[in-house]
């Protein structure tokens, strides 16, 4: 910083300047998410169709479909396919397909119950699936250091299968990653982690990747829904939730989750995984009104009438709604009793003191009296 700070003028401003530069390239990067895939298309078509979708119908002898789709959310732009249906013992059938609308967009995988299937995904930047470790000429996975593992999303997968990944880099030295159970129920949405550090054997270096592999080896009765493939995204720390949701360029974004003020605020609404939590003042007692019910922590103070110097009095409105107002009770005038003691909905009755006084009839100057 004495380097910087003895150069002339104009000089100190660009030191200035790149050291922001350099600051805000680093956030960038920090919040960055490389996209292997997201089986989904940029222009918006209803469907990628892997071709038109996958289909392998057959019996015994093992068949296969292959092919190969290009898209600009694809690293390498290419994604190559092969769909095998191993051995069935009827005619069964095996279904791969990629489209970017309704509750299934993705890659979706189904086969029959009865049907063994194996399938295999390359992105190497070439048309084919002979592979080559070389092709994507050095992607770097980690983000300049910054990330350590592949993120598999998925919106719902069979139990009891397990992939195995392989990576490898532009001198063409390659490992693996097989799946493990994920700690998930069948069908449900979950994510896949594949640290970078657990690949076997050592060696590869993951920001210089050529090449990378999915395989599944042969497994019965398989149905899934992949999301997504990319650099593992941020995960939101415990007291975070996600404030902005990951796209095909963007991480996802974590804020803190709203501590509320015990002393003048409750929790309305708990905070979820996508959402902040919600306060909101806790409630005065108007006048006239006595605490029934102390705030808690998720729940508002509760007032109601006081009993002592105020009753519940039913209004009708102009638009014949009702409500209920807290309203003062009526302090007998001089001379006057109480006759009918209030209650909660009721006011005091008064009437003269027959001790003191007498209820005289007097005429008014219209004649009513």
């Amino acid at each position: 910083l004495s380097a910087i700070f003895a150069l002339p003028s104009p000089a100190i401003a660009m030191a200035r300047l790149g050291c922001c530069l350099a600051l805000l390239l680093l956030a960038a990067v920090v919040r960055a998410e490389l996209v292997i895939d997201s089986f989904s298309l940029p222009n918006g078509d209803a469907s990628e169709k892997v071709s038109p979708p996958m289909v392998i119908t057959g019996t015994a002898a093992t068949l296969e479909s292959t092919q190969s789709a290009t898209n600009g959310n694809i690293l390498g732009g290419k994604r190559n396919v092969r769909l095998q249906l191993i051995n069935s013992p009827v005619i069964d059938r095996v279904i791969l397909s990629v489209n970017n609308v309704g509750v299934n967009s993705g890659l979706a995988f189904s086969s029959d119950n009865g049907a063994e299937v194996s399938f295999l995904m390359q992105w190497d930047g070439n048309d084919d699936l002979s592979l080559n470790a070389t092709g994507l000429g050095g992607k770097d996975l980690t983000i300049g250091g910054l990330r350590d593992a592949l993120t598999l999303q998925y919106r719902s997968h069979d139990l009891g299968y397990h992939e195995v990944i392989t990576v490898c880099d532009i001198n063409a030295v390659c490992a693996n990653w097989t799946a493990p159970n994920p700690d998930a129920v069948a069908g449900s949405a979950f994510n896949l982690t594949a640290k970078f550090a657990d690949f076997t054997p050592a060696g590869v270096d993951f920001s210089k990747v050529g090449a990378i592999q999915i395989y599944l080896p042969p497994v019965l009765a398989l149905d899934f829904n992949l999301v997504r493939i990319s650099v593992l995204l941020t995960e939101c720390a415990e007291g975070e939730f996600e404030s902005t949701a990951p796209t095909n360029a963007t991480d996802r974004v974590c804020s803190p989750v709203t501590a509320c003020d015990n002393d003048t605020e409750y929790e309305s609404a708990a905070p979820t995984a996508t959402s902040d939590r919600v306060c909101k003042p806790i409630s005065e007692c108007d006048d006239g009104e006595v605490e029934v019910m102390p705030p808690t922590a998720t729940s508002d103070r509760e007032c109601g009438c006081d009993t002592n110097t105020h009753y519940v009095k039913t209004v009708t409105n102009d638009d014949n709604n009702t409500s209920q107002v807290c309203t003062p009770l009526t302090e007998c005038a001089e001379g006057e009793v109480e006759v009918m003691p209030p209650t909660p909905t009721s006011d005091r009755e008064c009437g003269c003191d027959s001790n003191t006084h007498y209820l005289q009839t007097v005429t008014n100057p219209d004649n009513s009296t």
